[in-house]
């Protein structure tokens, strides 16, 4: 509405009039029980001092101990002395290009041709070629780090990543023991 409950302009706008309202026009007085007069809803928690919270005893401190309202314990946060301590770095072996034996590919290069699926659309396409792979043959002749060094088409470079992830080795070896070793190896896809 334009006007405000007991008449006249409101006092917001500008240029307006405010108009006194005469006492037998104007709203019987409102008056707000007291704290101790206010009468809980049916459910609702009151705690041991009442709707207003606990109220102070003698000294100050609050009655009803065990409420709701009962004071919280001041945070206090822990101080730590020191350097804070420096977590454990794993140092892994390092990596050779070349190893007094190299690792070898378990089945020969023959198996792990035989293993690849030609991806469907370059075979519509008529897309074949030799993608080169590079990784790391790990201790235990597992393959990791694999990345393909010469491209011949998306599809072609993910199934010869895929052949040469699911291929095993024998691991390299320096002065007896087994190292990890970088290995190149190129998968040849032909059409035929």
């Amino acid at each position: 509405p334009d006007t405000p409950p007991g008449g006249g302009a409101s006092p917001e706008r500008p240029g307006s009039i405010v108009t006194p309202v005469p006492e037998e026009d104007a709203d019987p007085e409102v008056v707000v029980a007291e704290n101790d007069e206010v009468t809980p809803n049916p459910g609702d928690e009151v705690s041991p001092g009442g709707p207003a919270g606990p109220r102070s005893g003698p000294g100050g401190e609050p009655e009803g101990r065990g409420g709701r309202n009962e004071p919280a314990e001041p945070f206090i946060p822990e101080v730590r002395t020191g350097a804070p301590p420096v977590p454990e770095r794993v140092v892994e072996p390092p990596v050779r290009d070349f190893a007094e034996i190299q690792p070898g590919l378990i089945g020969g290069i023959e198996r792990l041709q035989e293993g690849i699926e030609y991806p469907h659309f370059e075979r519509a396409a008529g897309v074949d070629g030799r993608v080169v792979v590079q990784f790391v043959v790990d201790e235990a002749g597992v393959p990791s780090q694999i990345v393909v060094v010469r491209s011949v088409s998306p599809g072609l470079d993910a199934a010869a990543m895929q052949a040469v992830r699911e291929a095993r080795f024998t691991p390299g070896r320096q002065n007896g023991q087994a190292v990890r070793v970088r290995f190149t190896l190129p998968v040849t896809f032909r059409l035929r």
